[in-house]
């Protein structure tokens, strides 16, 4: 326990707007790794004469975990500055905290961190696999849980749940997970406004994790283009894995080539009195949320080079299981 965690308050009370100097030195600094001598790296871009001049939500394909650079640097190169939804685990470090906010980047909490990182707080230890899948079923379909061991602390001892008081006797821990979720994500919404309403656009991974392959989308996105009323711009990346060390923002040896597509920026229908991020609203109304995904992802699989379409058996190759929030 003890550990520095993203909560309700910190959420709400982020208040550090990006700066142009860290965002032009991280410019500035993956210019010239782009550029080392053996590992450059080239990149075709297309489609970018779709974009409006208003902020729009790209959805990008994820297949590395540093897609977020090969994004930032061509739209800094043709005058489009980026916001990203993040992860809570990233927050974890105040170094790393800090250096995220001033480069224009958001915590993004889902129920799978949330209980993550609550199971975390209670016992001192993440979940196992089997323990967050038991955790997750409950959440999202309702069944019950064991009312003993480890599952009974979660759903018995009052405390404060990542900055919202849980009390067993006014409200079940499932409840009480829905309300700090919708609550994390109204704040993250407000957050996201006010850094669109500065002249930034924002850009999400609809997969949700990595994957040199794509994979099914998750409801995410059309959901936040439906709350924040932004057109979405399909975005495929090719290339990434295969120009980029594993683990790092740099060229491999011999360098490569890295292809951005852009395209068509569309509306996502409306779905009538669903209310986004809200997890009644979300199950009542998941027929129409998976259809609208399942739009995007074809949009995006139009846009990748056959290396990145889609997986066999909807497989992903990147992190799995509770390694995703912890």
């Amino acid at each position: 326990m003890g550990k520095q965690r993203v909560t309700l308050d910190t959420l709400t009370s982020r208040r550090v707007a990006p700066w142009g100097l860290a965002t032009g030195s991280i410019a500035g600094l993956i210019a010239a790794v782009m550029r080392l001598p053996g590992r450059r790296v080239q990149f075709v871009v297309e489609g970018f004469e779709w974009l409006p001049s208003g902020p729009v939500l790209f959805a990008t394909n994820h297949t590395h975990r540093h897609d977020w650079v090969a994004m930032r640097w061509v739209c800094y190169r043709r005058g489009r500055s980026l916001v990203n939804w993040v992860k809570p685990r990233s927050y974890d470090v105040q170094w790393r905290a800090t250096f995220l906010d001033v480069t224009g980047n958001i915590p993004l909490a889902s129920r799978g961190w949330i209980l993550s990182a609550d199971f975390d707080e209670v016992h001192d230890r993440p979940p196992s696999e089997e323990e967050y899948r038991t955790l997750r079923s409950h959440l999202d379909h309702g069944l019950p849980l064991p009312d003993e061991g480890v599952y009974a602390a979660l759903q018995e001892r009052r405390r404060d749940l990542l900055g919202r008081p849980f009390d067993p006797a006014r409200e079940t821990w499932r409840e009480a997970v829905e309300a700090l979720f919708a609550a994390m994500m109204e704040a993250t919404l407000a957050r996201t406004r006010v850094l669109l309403s500065a002249g930034h656009d924002l850009n999400v991974f609809p997969q949700g994790v990595f994957s040199t392959r794509l994979t099914p989308g998750r409801p995410g996105t059309v959901q936040a283009a439906l709350a924040l009323g932004l057109p979405i711009v399909p975005v495929g990346i090719s290339g990434v894995p295969q120009t980029f060390e594993p683990d790092r923002p740099m060229g491999r040896p011999g360098g490569g080539t890295i292809t951005v597509r852009f395209g068509a920026p569309y509306q996502v229908p409306a779905i009538e009195g669903h209310q986004p991020f809200v997890p009644s609203s979300e199950r009542q109304h998941v027929e129409g949320l998976q259809d609208r995904t399942a739009v995007l992802m074809d949009r995006i699989a139009e846009l990748v080079e056959p290396e990145h379409g889609w997986a066999k058996d909807d497989h992903d190759d990147g992190i799995t299981g509770v390694a995703r929030f912890l």
